[in-house]
């Protein structure tokens, strides 16, 4: 699964996007999926300078392949995009997705027979049950650590259905086809107070912008300094 953003990052100055936080693990953003603090899927990035050989890496894997950058890698025409597509759908079987279809992707699964076991790496995903499974076997532990939470199928049933409370919860006598699940309790955006206002962001963003509108004139402005200056 692939898809391509734009990169902000929000670390210090003086760490890279790039860098391990001082409290993980030496196998951090090695795994098929890593969760942030609340359950939320963390989604590895690269830019269009890393190196492309972590695409076949982070594919093999398992890991969604999102490439960023800022705007001015189109200053001289779609071709990095171009290429970047090349070089993504070389590496194999590619479904290119939206960031919200790779975060329904972050689970993990072993078939074990007729049994499927899924361990839930979001609050909410989407499963293809192949053909052959009759049981499903859902951990939801790294998600919803508290027994009180419950999992709702939110597909094939209209409307949604409560199939388990806890941690762990077990599906049988399932069609092959998709199957999404849900752990309840999620925060409604609406009703999340807005952070407090604060001056650096604005100016930064006007700053930003001024610099960016006014690149394309520099052309202009050098040249007609060269016929001001030329001699006669």
């Amino acid at each position: 699964m692939t898809s391509i953003v734009t990169h902000a990052s929000g670390l210090a100055d003086d760490l890279t996007w790039l860098s391990r936080p001082a409290d993980a693990g030496p196998l951090v953003g090695w795994g098929c999926g890593e969760l942030m603090p609340g359950g939320l899927p963390w989604l590895m990035r690269m830019d269009f300078d890393h190196p492309r050989e972590e695409l076949t890496l982070r594919a093999f894997l398992g890991q969604p392949l999102i490439c960023c950058g800022h705007h001015e890698i189109l200053a001289g025409g779609p071709e990095a995009l171009e290429q970047l597509a090349a070089d993504v759908n070389r590496v194999g079987d590619v479904r290119w997705s939206s960031l919200a279809g790779i975060a329904r992707a972050a689970f993990e699964t072993a078939r074990r027979g007729q049994i499927l076991a899924v361990r839930m790496l979001g609050r909410r995903i989407t499963i293809d049950v192949p053909a052959g499974v009759e049981e499903v076997q859902i951990d939801a532990s790294a998600v919803a650590p508290s027994a009180a939470r419950r999992i709702v199928r939110l597909s094939p049933p209209d409307p949604p259905v409560i199939i388990g409370t806890g941690a762990e919860v077990v599906l049988r006598g399932l069609r092959p086809g998709q199957l999404e699940l849900m752990v309840d309790g999620a925060v409604d955006p609406a009703g999340v107070a807005p952070p407090r206002g604060r001056a650096f962001p604005v100016v930064r963003r006007l700053l930003a912008e001024g610099r960016d509108r006014s690149r394309p004139l520099a052309p202009t402005v050098r040249r007609a300094q060269r016929d001001v200056e030329r001699p006669r």
